[in-house]
């Protein structure tokens, strides 16, 4: 918690900083323009003040502000800059010196022995007395435990105690600094930290604006969450989540390999960003005889466009396309032309001669964008049932044919 008050501090004199900037300047004004003052028994004369006028003063003021406020942006500038410079070369070779350190301590056997292991925590300790060197031992932690699939967060957390490197957690996750921040719910998440103030500091992230840090702190609470009930708490408490946050954390839950989490009972919540959650993790947990298919199947047709559009996508992703078929026809006419389009797109290669005769029935009735993929897969798989249509009075049938004719022989 010191860490907290020490940031407490730091505003706290900023504010100080920005008054007296803005005091200075008008009180200095203030005696410019007077003829003397005193300071505790001494009587100070302007020499100033009989010379000019109260606006000559002023101008003369203004000017010497704006010139001395000029040069101090100048210099700032540069010199944030070169430090930038500085830390975006030096950066990434420490980073792959702390790698081939860490890498080292992990897998050789000599760090077996406890005096080896003190040794090199020693090592670390003296490389790691700077903000930039922390960083980079930070970002190379991470990067490790991201890349290998064993898991090394106790080793991490060992190397970290002994170096006394946990403590510089917190400076990172309440920095100012967005990368920082970032860094900091990498290395929380990615070392399994269970700490309720970093868990609360995430959740607040979580709520950013900030799309790269509320993107950065889904993935920390997903690696965190330990199993369904977490997932769905975090879900049902997260009203104003976007279609793209739902993507983010359903991005999250495959990419930290999360299979553990039960999607059926997504599916079977009331609350449209669970089923959301719930038809995109089915097409990469689904397996047969399931009853997610049944679930999937009752949200096709849904009135909310964005799960009847996820409800199909699942659907044509995990049903073979010949077991589909039978559904595909029956449901066809009530879709939208988006929802017909990606139906046609993802049902090619079918060996079902029923399916083929109903495409013949689509081009007849349809708009030309669904006549063109009606033919497309007739034109790769049954060739002959486009041949009632080469005479065809439809300008769009025969616009079509036209259309699909040139792609393939362009191919």
């Amino acid at each position: 918690m010191w860490v907290i008050y020490n940031i407490k501090i730091k505003r706290f004199f900023k504010q100080i900083l920005r008054i007296l900037a803005i005091a200075i300047p008008i009180i200095a004004l203030y005696f410019l323009y007077q003829p003397h003052f005193h300071i505790g028994s001494y009587e100070v004369f302007n020499p100033v003040f009989p010379r000019y006028l109260w606006w000559q003063c002023l101008v003369v003021f203004l000017i010497f502000i704006n010139i001395l406020g000029i040069f101090t942006f100048i210099i700032l500038s540069l010199y944030f800059t070169s430090q930038r410079t500085r830390n975006e070369k030096t950066l990434p070779r420490l980073s792959k010196m702390f790698v081939n350190l860490t890498v080292e301590y992990l897998y050789a056997d000599k760090y077996k022995i406890e005096k080896e292991r003190d040794a090199f925590f020693a090592k670390i300790k003296r490389f790691t007395r700077y903000k930039l060197h922390i960083e980079a031992l930070f970002t190379s932690i991470a990067k490790i435990q991201e890349t290998v699939a064993v898991n090394h967060s106790d080793d991490f957390k060992e190397l970290l105690s002994k170096t006394e490197l946990h403590t510089k957690i917190d400076r990172f996750l309440y920095s100012y600094n967005l990368s920082d921040r970032i860094l900091a719910m990498r290395i929380i998440s990615y070392l399994r930290i269970r700490n309720a103030d970093y868990e609360k500091k995430i959740y607040e992230y979580s709520d950013s604006k900030n799309y790269a840090l509320r993107s950065e702190a889904y993935g920390a609470l997903i690696r965190l969450m330990e199993g369904d009930n977490q997932l769905a708490e975090f879900i049902g408490s997260k009203f104003d989540l976007s279609l793209f946050d739902i993507n983010t954390v359903v991005n999250a839950v495959i990419k930290n390999h999360k299979m553990n989490i039960n999607y059926i009972d997504f599916l079977s919540s009331k609350l449209n960003r669970k089923i959301i959650v719930g038809l995109m993790l089915a097409r990469y947990r689904y397996r047969k005889g399931s009853r997610s298919l049944i679930l999937i199947l009752n949200y096709i047709g849904n009135e909310d466009p964005i799960l009847n559009q996820l409800a199909w996508s699942s659907f044509l992703k995990l049903v073979p396309k010949d077991e589909g078929v039978d559904i595909i026809m029956d449901r066809f006419e009530q879709e939208t032309d988006d929802i017909k389009i990606m139906i046609l797109k993802n049902s090619h290669d079918t060996q079902n001669e029923m399916y083929h005769k109903f495409l013949q029935d689509v081009i007849s009735r349809s708009s030309l964008l669904i006549k063109i993929e009606a033919i497309k897969i007739l034109f790769k798989e049954k060739f002959d049932f486009i041949s009632p249509f080469v005479n065809s009075e439809d300008s769009d049938v025969m616009m079509a044919l036209h259309e699909v004719s040139d792609l393939n022989i362009n191919q």
